[in-house]
């Protein structure tokens, strides 16, 4: 774990906590418009993605450094 960057990894579980959030507010009716459906898990053949926050990066003029990848 101290190889991996924590930033993606928190942001999964921020998603699925408002996705579940979201799910439920629709069910009671809290929440407008029309019913959420149920959060899916991404399957391995899906594509993957990470979002970084403002620190998970740098940007210089010739590439992108990730933190902890390099």
């Amino acid at each position: 774990m101290s190889e991996v960057s924590n930033i993606p990894l928190q942001q999964s579980i921020r998603d699925l906590g408002q996705a579940d959030k979201n799910f439920f507010n629709s069910c009671t009716g809290k929440r407008q418009g029309k019913k959420v459906k149920p959060p899916k898990f991404k399957l391995r053949k899906s594509t993957q993605s990470a979002r970084f926050r403002t620190g998970g990066f740098k940007i210089n003029q010739h590439q992108v450094y990730l933190a902890k990848i390099g």
